[in-house]
């Protein structure tokens, strides 16, 4: 009997594994009781350990990493990346005012190659880490997405992709439109993107809501991406996608430390443990997988 090939696949995917134990914790969960099939870890953050050893005890959940350098303290030594973190090795960037933080970034990039050549460096300590852990990453993110800020960014974010061998995350959407970014320098980055060597998902969805928005229940953001999910297989029979979610175990701690993300942690949780979901999820013919899994995606 011949194996029936995969033609849709739908890699749900948790972010942010090591930036505390309590979302370790619920991305393992979202991975035994949910759809989530693998993890991009923060290497430089407090709960990275913890991610390790829960990373052990979960061999079917592939881990990659996600390229941190706008949360934390660099890996890099910080004389080596003096536009990216200050004296203390704390990299530059205000997540309590992220438009501004991220207008700086881009101004940063635009204006200086040495800016996204400090992001390569940090990149390769970052998977040097992880590897001298005993954890082989199985594709690549960046925190922020930022990759999609600036193409001389996303140039150097497919260079590490390409040295190292991974799938990684490519076009995310709405954050694409969110950022802003012109018409010139997204041809610029569909123009990598298509002389890339490494395998990406066709559309990676993200929160389609920007909290800034009243917010809405579990039950109609849940009903708003399985639409989204149905209307890009709709337009292809062969599609690969992947759903961006960031799971944790809401406790108190979490909600007192992330208030900025808490709207989107709750809600995304909510989305990957859903019956109703993951029911829909395979009613559209996608097969839940990791980024691996379009090594061999045709």
């Amino acid at each position: 009997m011949v194996a029936q090939l995969m033609t849709r696949l739908l890699i749900v995917n948790a972010d942010d594994f090591g930036i505390h134990a309590d979302v370790n914790r619920g991305i393992v969960n979202a991975y035994r009781h949910g759809a989530v099939r693998s993890a991009s870890v923060m290497v430089n953050m407090q709960a990275f350990a913890d991610a390790v050893c829960l990373a052990g005890e979960t061999p079917g959940l592939e881990v990659g990493l996600h390229l941190n350098v706008t949360s934390g303290p660099c890996v890099a030594p910080p004389r080596l990346l003096p536009l990216l973190v200050n004296n203390d090795g704390l990299f530059r960037f205000s997540e309590h005012d992220i438009p501004t933080a991220m207008s700086g970034f881009w101004e940063l990039a635009d204006g200086s190659q040495a800016f996204a050549e400090q992001i390569r460096i940090e990149g390769e300590y970052q998977l040097e880490r992880l590897l001298s852990n005993g954890l082989f990453p199985g594709h690549l993110t960046i925190h922020h997405y930022l990759s999609l800020l600036h193409p001389r960014i996303l140039e150097v974010y497919l260079d590490l992709a390409e040295s190292a061998r991974l799938p990684c995350r490519a076009i995310s959407r709405p954050i694409s439109e969110i950022f802003g970014v012109s018409v010139e320098a997204e041809r610029v980055m569909f123009a990598r993107l298509a002389i890339s060597t490494v395998r990406s998902p066709v559309e990676s969805i993200s929160n389609l809501l920007d909290g800034s928005s009243e917010r809405c229940s579990p039950d109609v953001y849940r009903d708003l991406i399985i639409a989204r999910l149905r209307w890009l297989c709709g337009r292809s029979e062969s599609v690969s996608l992947e759903l961006v979610t960031h799971p944790a175990d809401l406790t108190p701690i979490v909600r007192k430390l992330d208030t900025v993300y808490l709207w989107a942690r709750e809600l995304e949780t909510a989305l990957v443990l859903d019956p109703v979901f993951l029911s829909a999820v395979a009613e559209l013919g996608l097969t839940l997988g990791g980024y691996q899994q379009l090594l061999t995606f045709r």
